[in-house]
């Protein structure tokens, strides 16, 4: 990928913490025998320039999601699914006529922020209250013991697992592969990797000679071929919510795996409920994080294209390595929440503005 020309709003705080995550990456790459070659403030503006992308403001560069104004807080809302779009009349309790934002504006408006939210995400909907600022209490990255001791110490050769889409998983992916890392990408025949809708995205997060697998996670026979895969991995990537992989009996407590191995879960808030079960995107996840830039009337603004996915695609590669610097055998958490309240707390704030009271 190539760096983007819109400056996206990130400032020099940002900016100071991507180059702190670029040199922790180079550093425990090295310390595995790899030698990467990553710019962290490159890759959160590459998409943006590949596509043509717009700046931010409230709207995101993408245009999927949007700050919206209810009684007492900021929210956020994409809008990138056909489905999400037909679950607003339940959101907001009524017919959507006309533009489907000015319908959820005027719901909000006089609603409570946090229970909007909580209907929003009782439907599915990758909704969250805007952080008024980035709280990092917990560490981007959580390593806990999952497997028995089989030591693995290095990347070439390993065995990557890829059941992601999209772009924080195989961005993982895509750093493990040039360290030297095998990755096979496996997709659903029914529902395929989004990013296949913009080709010269997903080949530039995609080699063309990427070894690729279609399962139908519909079939027991599809089951069983997907376990194999599993059990055979060095690294498992996957980015589901919990439950979608252990209603498959495929979650990391439910499958034999090899001593050593180590599976990397995304999720949008993490595994603890009730937060497992609340869908995010790269836009909205970030604002739930805090990483937004406030003007001085106290109005947010998106900061970056869809950035909380990035880092949590950097974030993620990074707790591969920190597993593998232990000798492996860990279940490893990131989350794009956490990812973008961590950079936003690094940055230290110089790019927010003004925040509101």
């Amino acid at each position: 990928m190539n760096p983007a020309p819109p400056s996206l709003g990130i400032g020099p705080g940002i900016d100071l913490a991507l180059s702190r995550l670029t040199r922790a990456l180079h550093e425990s790459a090295a310390r595995l025998g790899a030698s990467l070659d990553l710019d962290a403030q490159e890759l959160v503006r590459a998409r943006a320039g590949l596509l043509g992308l717009r700046e931010p403001n409230q709207v995101s560069a993408n245009g999927h999601s949007r700050f919206i104004r209810c009684r007492d807080a900021w929210i956020v809302l994409s809008l990138a699914r056909r489905e999400d779009v037909d679950l607003l009349a339940a959101l907001i309790s009524g017919p959507v006529d006309g533009d489907p934002w000015a319908c959820v504006a005027r719901a909000a408006v006089v609603a409570s922020g946090e229970d909007f939210v909580e209907r929003g995400r009782l439907l599915g909907l990758p909704i969250a209250v805007v952080a008024v600022k980035p709280v990092a209490d917990d560490p981007p990255v959580r390593l806990f013991d999952r497997t028995g001791a089989r030591r693995i110490e290095q990347l070439r050769g390993l065995k990557v697992a890829d059941l992601s889409s999209l772009w924080a998983g195989p961005l993982t992916a895509k750093i493990l592969a040039e360290c030297g890392a095998e990755v096979t990408k496996i997709e659903s025949s029914t529902r395929p990797d989004g990013a296949r809708a913009r080709p010269e995205f997903y080949s530039a997060l995609h080699a063309s000679d990427q070894t690729s697998i279609v399962v139908d996670f519909t079939t027991s026979r599809g089951l069983d071929h997907l376990r194999q895969i599993i059990e055979s991995a060095d690294v498992v990537i996957e980015a589901s919510r919990p439950r979608a992989l252990d209603q498959l009996g495929l979650g990391p407590g439910l499958i034999a795996s090899r001593a050593g191995s180590v599976w990397l879960s995304i999720t949008g808030y993490g595994r603890t409920p009730p937060a497992d079960g609340w869908v995010a995107f790269g836009d909205d996840g970030a604002a739930a994080g805090g990483l937004v830039s406030w003007s001085s009337d106290g109005t947010p603004h998106f900061v970056g294209d869809a950035i909380a996915d990035p880092l949590t695609g950097m974030f993620g590669a990074l707790g591969v390595f920190e597993s593998l610097i232990r000798g492996g055998g860990h279940l490893i958490e990131v989350s794009l929440e956490r990812s973008s309240a961590w950079i936003g707390a690094d940055a230290n704030g110089p790019y927010v503005g003004t925040t509101p009271s």
